[in-house]
């Protein structure tokens, strides 16, 4: 009963309401040495959702500037739509509470299935107002110590058309990329870039237990 209690606790409480930061360097070929560019990237907010109220959203824009970030990615899902325990929020509200990001380079960002099955356009219109830049497969640039980055923002995969071929073709072969999409299961259909893709959607699996590793992966790759 005790061990019981102590999962229970875990699984409600403690794991859903931490914050935690993943490190990963990624080296480019033809990339400066010495010359860094540092990207925060986070996804799934889901504001209004169990632990996620506008103090929590808050203490995560604070914990990501600190980081001091040349460049900030949002990769969808701001809204949440009928989860148990959770009040929705409207996402001119969401916006508000993620409105002081702050990175030399500017907050790019893409919407999810989430924000498709609300209300899409409103969502980014409600970024947009708090001067962030929305992608759906659209390119954009930032310059980083003279060096051109290209940001190619592709299209929901579950709830709108992701035009891969057609974006990323318009980005010379050599330049340096990031790509944003809310869901990995585009990562097959991304020709080689010098760079590297960015998704979300998993929640890194929601539930991880030992051994078994993660039982309900919204992926058709499942846990590949």
């Amino acid at each position: 009963m005790a061990l019981a209690a102590l999962l229970g606790l875990w699984a409600f409480w403690l794991e859903p309401n931490r914050l935690t930061i993943k490190r990963v360097a990624v080296p480019l070929p033809g990339w400066p040495a010495g010359r860094p560019l540092r990207v925060a990237v986070l996804s799934d907010i889901h504001g209004g959702a169990p632990h996620i109220n506008a103090k929590k959203m808050k203490a995560i824009v604070q914990l990501t500037n600190r980081q001091n970030p040349g460049l900030i990615v949002l990769l969808g899902d701001y809204v949440i739509l009928g989860v148990l325990g959770g009040n929705f929020m409207e996402p001119e509200m969401v916006a508000k509470n993620l409105a002081a990001f702050s990175a030399p380079l500017g907050v790019y960002a893409v919407l999810g299935n989430h924000d498709w099955w609300h209300d899409g356009l409103r969502i980014r219109k409600s970024l947009e107002g708090v001067g962030y830049r929305v992608l759906e497969n659209e390119i954009s640039t930032v310059t980083f110590e003279g060096k051109t980055v290209y940001l190619a923002g592709l299209a929901d995969e579950w709830t709108r058309r992701p035009d891969v071929e057609n974006v990323l073709n318009r980005i010379p072969s050599r330049a340096a990329t990031v790509v944003l999409t809310h869901g990995p299961d585009l990562f097959p259909r991304i020709p080689p870039i010098n760079g590297v893709t960015l998704a979300a959607h998993t929640h890194d699996g929601q539930v991880c237990l030992p051994l078994m590793g993660a039982p309900i992966v919204p992926s058709r790759y499942r846990q590949r």
